[in-house]
């Protein structure tokens, strides 16, 4: 076969397609011819369409059944999605009906709330201005009242002042009467006390007897101008000194007597004292001694005055303090030295006074 218009040999569907590849403008012709018998059209499309592309057709009407049922099923589900939509809707308007009727009723609340707070709040500020009103006219009481008080303060305290001077003069002039009268209460004291401790020697001179008793007998009270003759006679003989001999001068009372026991003369320094302490007893026993050496001393010079107290030397010397009281050291020491204590009282079963 060849091509009429340039002598193209054509031996197959190859040659054609070649053909109209090397020549475009044939395509058009050919194109016109080949459509222009439905029986050639047919045969060309089967030679030329592969068995796939000729099962197209029935391919797309297949797909075209499943597009279309696929199709119905999707506006099936997109009704009944618009239906469920709907019902939402419908509730949705409903519920938003609800929620505004419900948002009404709440603006209503809140409007007569607020119409409440606003009553509450200018009943709150009337009663803060009468409260305010009230407290300025407190505080002005106040102030006054301050006032009055700070000038009460300063009238007081210059009345304080006043009294303080007249009390400060006051007490000056009553210290100085107590001081005055702590002297003079001193001083008679003092007087008391020494009229006292007279009276309680007198007394305790005459109870001599009773509180020597169990160590002496016959007792003799040595008087003064006896004692006197004593000491200066002791004091000539040269075997007294002076200090002895004031000491003996000293002594509250001398007594001679008859040791209860040996029947000897014996001889007694007494020492009379409110409390007897340590000083006491060692002033007695001291003196003790000293009468005894000067009552040998005045007997060896034969003293008349004095031979009718000791006829002879004594032999022995006691020492004895009375008082109201003693001390536990000075009743120690009484004890360790032999020296007797005799309790004071003034005859009523009661402490002297």
């Amino acid at each position: 076969m060849y091509s009429r218009a340039v002598g193209v040999p054509i031996h197959s569907a190859d040659d054609i397609l070649a053909a109209l590849r090397d020549h475009p403008e044939w395509r058009r012709d050919l194109l016109k011819a080949l459509l222009a018998d439905p029986l050639e059209v047919e045969e060309i499309r089967k030679k030329l369409l592969s068995r796939e592309l000729l099962a197209l057709p029935e391919t797309f009407a297949a797909a075209e059944e499943a597009r279309k049922a696929d199709s119905k099923a999707v506006w099936e589900a997109i009704g009944r999605l618009t239906e469920r939509f709907e019902a939402a809707e419908e509730a949705r308007k409903a519920d938003s009906k609800a929620v505004w009727e419900a948002i009404g009723r709440l603006t209503e609340r809140f409007e007569a709330a607020e119409e409440a707070r606003k009553a509450d709040s200018k009943a709150v500020w009337e009663a803060i201005g009468r409260l305010t009103e009230r407290f300025e006219a407190a505080e002005e009481a106040r102030r006054e009242d301050r006032r009055a008080v700070w000038e009460a303060i300063e009238k007081l305290t210059e009345k304080v002042g006043r009294l303080e001077e007249a009390q400060e003069r006051t007490s000056a002039t009553l210290r100085a009467f107590m001081d005055a009268t702590e002297k003079r209460l001193h001083g008679i004291e003092l007087e008391l006390d020494f009229f006292a401790g007279k009276s309680m020697e007198i007394d305790a001179r005459k109870k001599l007897g009773n509180y020597l008793r169990t160590k002496v007998r016959k007792i003799r009270r040595c008087e003064e101008d006896v004692v006197d003759s004593l000491i200066d006679t002791a004091l000539e003989s040269g075997l007294l000194s002076e200090e002895e001999g004031d000491e003996l001068g000293e002594a509250d009372a001398l007594i001679a007597g008859k040791d209860r026991e040996t029947g000897e003369l014996t001889c007694v320094a007494v020492e009379v004292s409110k409390t007897v302490d340590k000083h006491d007893v060692e002033r007695a026993l001291r003196r003790s001694k000293i009468f005894l050496k000067a009552s040998r001393a005045a007997i060896s010079r034969n003293a008349p005055e004095f031979l009718q107290v000791f006829p002879r030397p004594p032999e022995k010397a006691y020492a004895l303090v009375v008082g109201r009281r003693i001390t536990e050291g000075a009743r120690q020491e009484a004890k360790r030295k032999g020296v007797l204590f005799a309790k004071y009282t003034n005859g009523h079963d009661r402490e002297g006074g």
